[in-house]
């Protein structure tokens, strides 16, 4: 047989009760970490991303357009919540495309629903009316957009003015 005797003080006793609480919260956290989707996961690593533009307001949508040139009308024409395909289209995966040339990647975004705020853009060269930019956003994030034209044979190109 082997018998183990020791004195406990104050001091070990602090430390046991301390080393109990660091593996209960240890425990906790674990938990609450390997719950999360990883979706879930790469959201929050889009937050904490360098690469965040809010776009929370009017006002920093507005400023976010103006640092590529446009000139809009300070109210959006519209506003709407749109919801991307889960699976993306041809025409979804080319506006994907557009948008990863411009810094922005949709794909982390199909299937979540999506705002989209249309504003008239007022200084396109030579065209001084029907030109129109869009800027998504995603819980206040901006996630993509374009300029584009309403005319029947227009366009769609980045935020940069060509």
């Amino acid at each position: 047989m082997f018998i183990v005797s020791f004195k406990m003080t104050a001091a070990k006793t602090l430390c046991i009760i301390f080393a109990a609480i660091c593996i209960g919260a240890s425990a906790a956290i674990l938990k609450t970490y390997s719950g999360i989707s990883k979706e879930t996961a790469a959201e929050i690593e889009n937050i904490k991303s360098d690469h965040y533009l809010s776009g929370k307001t009017n006002n920093e949508r507005l400023n976010f357009l103006e640092g590529f040139g446009w000139e809009v009308e300070e109210i959006p024409e519209n506003v709407e919540e749109v919801k991307l395909p889960r699976e993306p289209d041809e025409i979804m995966k080319k506006y994907n495309e557009i948008q990863k040339q411009q810094g922005f990647d949709m794909s982390s975004y199909y299937g979540k629903n999506v705002k989209r705020y249309t504003y008239i853009v007022t200084n396109y060269p030579q065209k001084p009316e029907g030109i129109r930019a869009h800027v998504f956003t995603y819980k206040g994030k901006i996630v993509g957009g374009d300029v584009c034209s309403l005319e029947i044979d227009g366009f769609l190109h980045s935020f940069n003015i060509n």
